[in-house]
């Protein structure tokens, strides 16, 4: 019957032909419901549809699967979805649509967890692809059921995972900052021994963009979500060229400040004191790694409007 129902609306929309007695906004939500649910729908009330009748009924519509499932032997932990045209009478169903993307998200994921070892990885992808085939296959699919028990599996995950791939990822972070930290303290003792002073200052704002960039970290990732697991960094950005690309961005700060392109005055602190007090600039590198992601852009910006006034 669905089929002949869903074939109706859409001449009555299209307005190819009209029926007494049909009442197409009741038409419409009875097919909402057969498009939106999984497996069985019941038909709560009777619809006068010219020469068709479908009456209150205790039985129930099914939804097709529209899909073959199976895992791919080409490529380690990867499932293969494959529409099955003569399976769809018109269009994939929007839930199933939905599934279908769902499910190669969450097997983007799994594929790519930081640092997990290959027999977990088979448990959680072993689970996804069962949840697949609920879903997309079978006479009677179920794809509500599907998508629910994915995030489900997605909070498993989060759960099992969450915490050491963060911890993991700040040790990491932490080891590389003191690691670039080292060859900085370096870098200001040889200046101090061969009286560069001016590099004295620069050397500090380094060291501290390595603090603040690290304590940026945990203050922005305080909450870690299910994609963040296999990708922790939009910006793709390996951690110890994160802290080198940070550091001189604050490099550069402090010798706009130098050469008078940026000002400020807070309290008794103003921009003559940043050479003369190394605590000052430290502070001022700290600052700039616990603002990590903007720094680079409006430093951007920065240069724009220079070399616009410049021409």
């Amino acid at each position: 019957m669905y089929p002949e129902l869903k074939k109706l609306y859409k001449n009555l929309c299209g307005k190819r032909y009209t029926l007494d007695g049909i009442d197409i906004h009741k038409l419409k939500i009875e097919l909402e419901k057969l498009e939106n649910n999984s497996g069985y729908v019941l038909l709560n009330e009777s619809l006068s549809l010219g020469g068709m009748f479908v009456k209150r009924v205790g039985g129930y519509s099914k939804m097709k699967g529209c899909f073959t499932v199976q895992d791919s032997t080409d490529i380690k932990f990867d499932i293969k979805c494959e529409l099955q045209p003569s399976l769809v009478e018109d269009e994939v169903p929007e839930l199933q649509r939905k599934l279908y993307v769902e499910v190669e998200h969450a097997n983007s994921v799994i594929k790519n967890l930081i640092g997990t070892s290959d027999d977990i990885k088979i448990g959680y992808f072993k689970k996804l692809l069962s949840l697949a085939q609920v879903g997309l296959v079978g006479e009677k699919a179920q794809p509500v059921l599907a998508l629910e028990s994915i995030k489900k599996l997605q909070e498993e995950i989060l759960l099992s995972e969450g915490m050491r791939i963060k911890t993991s990822y700040m040790t990491g972070l932490g080891q590389q900052a003191i690691l670039i930290g080292l060859i900085t303290s370096l870098l200001f003792f040889l200046a101090d021994c061969l009286s560069i002073e001016w590099a004295k200052p620069y050397c500090c704002a380094f060291g501290g963009t390595l603090v603040g960039t690290w304590i940026s970290f945990g203050a922005r990732k305080f909450n870690v979500t299910f994609e963040e697991l296999s990708l922790f960094e939009k910006d793709m950005m390996d951690k110890s060229l994160r802290l080198i690309y940070v550091g001189i961005a604050s490099v550069l700060v402090l010798m706009m400040f130098n050469i008078n392109v940026i000002h400020f005055h807070i309290g008794e602190i103003s921009t003559v004191e940043l050479n003369r007090r190394l605590d000052l600039t430290f502070f001022m590198g700290a600052v700039c790694g616990l603002v990590e992601s903007n720094i680079g852009i409006h430093l951007y910006e920065r240069a724009r409007v220079f070399v616009s006034d410049y021409k």
